[in-house]
């Protein structure tokens, strides 16, 4: 069972709960504003797209569509900018934006020159285990478009489903069998709305999606992803498929008149690619954990088989502090964490370790192994993380003969740590030294 934890500075006074769970008096914290607010953090992410097009003789072809990426120049490079929380809570209404980065469409398509993009399509999927509750266009009226697209949900096929998994930006998609034949249709002129860009298109700036979902259960991880490969969307990242992320009907023109070309890209290196690029792999991770209380917490160690996993995360998502222990083991949560996540442990309960004891002496912290009893004495030290601040410390507890049985790893966050009587060696790498703690 995997529980996690959310705090927000309170004072209060902990329930424990079975399986690892800790329950702190609060309640649910409130939902955030749209985007601004506390706990939002941004990730950028590049990737390669391999793009196919398919012309008026509608053989499939590969070629360049547009350029982007990290420098703006790679071919059928893109991007996209994730805003969300760094954490939610169970239940918790939150809103989160996906904006596509900017890329220049490319000029020749076809033995053509490139007059417009048009039926614009861009697709995402709504995160496992959350409730949608909405989305919008943030629209920029000065984007190179010659209308503002919509957003609807809709199935694996295409078409509007109020229970869909998939949300569409575009414009009067609705009411086509397939995709596929949706596309055949609209590049041989059956229907000619859609989402359109201005004539003679080059730098074009997307809308941002604002997409506003519930989330789950403790524990979750929501992952939000562009339209990829699902047991019910099994296509969405193949090569070439109506399913893919992005289509566009491009419109060039030469001496023999306009044709249209249907261009669909998916998130791969290479047409050949077996693998996703990151354009097809979660965007970024939410947390989804519930309050909790600054304080020190000892579990008797794991529920049965297998080992007692944990850690700590701050305020930008990240690990502070990640353990794993066989035995009973102590941890503090310190004031400017929001998070903490506990797999297969038993009840944390709270416990008093005192304060730091200047007086007494100092545990070496940077390349230490000392006998328990002899070079060490038992009871709750703390290190104040890395001796440098940017390298791993590592410490674990050992038996008699060397093997470790609790392990945990930090850099720039202090940790405790509790030796018994019965342990046999303590060993610190790279970490600052090791104050007592007074008792």
């Amino acid at each position: 069972m995997k529980s996690i934890h959310r705090w927000a500075g309170i004072a209060a006074t902990a329930t424990t709960l079975a399986a690892g769970t800790l329950l702190f008096p609060g309640g649910v914290a409130s939902a955030l504003p749209p985007l601004p607010g506390n706990n939002i953090k941004t990730t950028d992410i590049n990737f390669a797209t391999s793009c196919q097009l398919i012309g008026p003789n509608r053989k499939p072809n590969t070629g360049t569509a547009f350029t982007g990426g990290a420098n703006g120049t790679d071919a059928n490079g893109w991007g996209v900018q994730v805003t969300a929380p760094a954490t939610v809570t169970p239940g918790q209404e939150f809103t989160y934006r996906i904006q596509p980065d900017p890329i220049t469409a490319h000029k020749i398509l076809d033995n053509g020159s490139l007059v417009l993009w048009r039926d614009i399509r861009y697709d995402v999927d709504i995160p496992p285990g959350t409730e949608f509750v909405g989305a919008k266009v943030a629209s920029d009226p000065t984007t190179p478009f010659q209308n503002t697209p919509t957003i609807t949900r809709i199935d694996p096929n295409g078409k509007k489903n109020d229970n869909g998994s998939i949300l569409r930006m575009d414009i009067n998609e609705d009411g086509r069998l397939t995709d596929l034949e949706s596309d055949e249709n609209l590049s041989t002129g059956t229907h000619i709305n859609g989402w359109v860009s201005k004539q003679n298109p080059g730098f074009l700036s997307f809308p941002a999606m604002d997409i506003t979902i519930k989330a789950g259960d403790a524990g979750a991880m929501i992952e939000p992803t562009l339209r990829v490969s699902t047991d019910s969307d099994p296509d969405a990242s193949t090569f070439g498929s109506a399913d893919n992320f992005f289509r566009v009907i491009a419109v060039s023109h030469n001496n023999a008149g306009d044709s249209d070309t249907i261009v669909y890209c998916s998130p791969h290196a290479t047409p050949k690619s077996t693998t996703v690029t990151a354009g097809g792999k979660p965007l970024t991770t939410i947390p989804v954990v519930v309050p909790a209380a600054p304080g020190s917490y000892r579990t008797a160690g794991p529920t049965g088989n297998g080992t007692c996993d944990w850690k700590r995360i701050d305020t930008e998502g990240s690990v502070v502090e990640r353990g794993t222990t066989v035995n009973p083991t102590t941890l503090t949560i310190g004031s400017t964490d929001v998070g903490f996540t506990s797999t297969n442990c038993a009840p944390w309960n709270p416990v008093s370790l005192g304060n730091p004891d200047s007086a007494a002496p100092k545990v070496p912290g940077y390349n230490f192994t000392g006998a328990v009893g002899v070079d060490l004495q038992p009871g709750s030290y703390r290190s104040d993380g890395s001796s440098d601040g940017q390298k791993s410390c590592l410490w674990s507890r050992q038996d008699s003969s060397g093997n470790t049985f609790d392990a945990g790893t930090t850099i720039t966050n202090p940790v405790t740590v509790t030796i018994e009587p019965t342990d046999g060696r303590f060993q610190s790498l790279g970490c600052d030294d090791w104050t007592p703690l007074s008792q």
